[in-house]
C-alpha cells in the first residue's frame, strides 16, 4: 500500500507528514529527496549541466540554485526539461524503495499529478483547509500579503484538479479537530495500522 499525501499551499500537508512520522510511519518527502538526488547523483548532475550549462553547480560540487532558477524562470521548455530529469529520478528512487522494502509507506509531494507519482499511489490523501485558514497560515508563515497568497493558491489549482478522482480521500486540516484521529481512521480503512506504522526511512 502506497498512499500519496498532497495539498495546496497552506493546507498543512507537512503537518500531516510530521504527525505520521512521529507515529512511526514511513514518509518519503519528495522535496528533500529531489534536493538530495540533485546533489549526489552523477547522472542527474550530468543531465542538468547538459540542459543549463556548467554554472548549474559550484566548483565544490553543490547545486547553484540561484543560477538554475535564473535559467529556467522565463524558459518554459528548459524548466520542463529540468523538471523531467528530477521527477524521473525521484520516481525511480521511490520505485527502488518499494521493491526493496516490500512494506507500505507514504509519498508527500505538492505535485503528485504533474510528476507522475500519482500512478504509484493506491490512495491519495488530499489535505485541505477552509480558504480563509489557508490564506492566514501562509501570510503568517511566509510573511506575504494577501494578494500574493491568493496568486499562489490560484496557480496550484490545476495540480489538484489533475489528480485521479477515484483515488482521492479529502482530509480537512482546519486546526480545530485533532489531525491524528482522522489519519488513523483513514489508515484503518486502507490497511492494518501495524503494517503502515513502521520505522522511518
Amino acid at each position: 500500500m502506497v498512499i500519496g499525501i498532497t495539498g495546496g499551499i497552506g493546507s498543512g500537508k507537512s503537518v500531516v507528514s510530521r504527525v505520521l512520522r512521529c507515529n512511526g510511519c514511513r514518509v518519503y518527502d519528495c522535496d528533500s529527496a529531489a534536493k538530495r538526488l540533485m546533489s549526489e547523483s552523477k547522472s542527474i548532475r550530468k543531465d542538468i549541466i547538459g540542459c543549463v550549462g556548467l554554472g548549474a553547480y559550484t566548483h565544490d560540487g553543490n547545486l547553484d540554485k540561484a543560477y538554475l532558477a535564473s535559467k529556467i524562470f522565463n524558459d518554459s521548455d528548459l524548466r520542463l526539461a529540468v523538471n523531467g530529469i528530477v521527477h524521473s529520478a525521484v520516481k525511480k528512487d521511490i520505485e527502488k524503495k518499494i521493491s526493496e522494502l516490500f512494506t507500505p509507506f507514504f509519498i508527500e509531494s505538492a505535485i503528485l499529478a504533474s510528476s507522475g507519482l500519482a500512478e504509484l499511489c493506491e490512495k491519495i490523501w488530499l489535505i485541505d483547509a477552509p480558504f480563509d485558514v489557508k490564506v492566514k497560515r501562509v501570510m503568517e508563515r511566509d510573511h506575504l500579503d494577501e494578494e500574493d497568497v491568493l496568486k499562489r493558491i490560484e496557480t496550484q489549482k490545476k495540480e489538484s484538479e489533475a489528480l485521479p478522482k477515484d483515488k482521492i480521500v479529502i482530509l480537512m486540516n482546519d486546526g480545530t479537530s485533532p489531525v491524528l484521529i482522522k489519519l488513523l481512521e483513514n489508515i484503518g480503512k486502507h490497511n492494518n495500522i501495524e503494517t503502515l506504522c513502521l520505522k522511518k526511512f
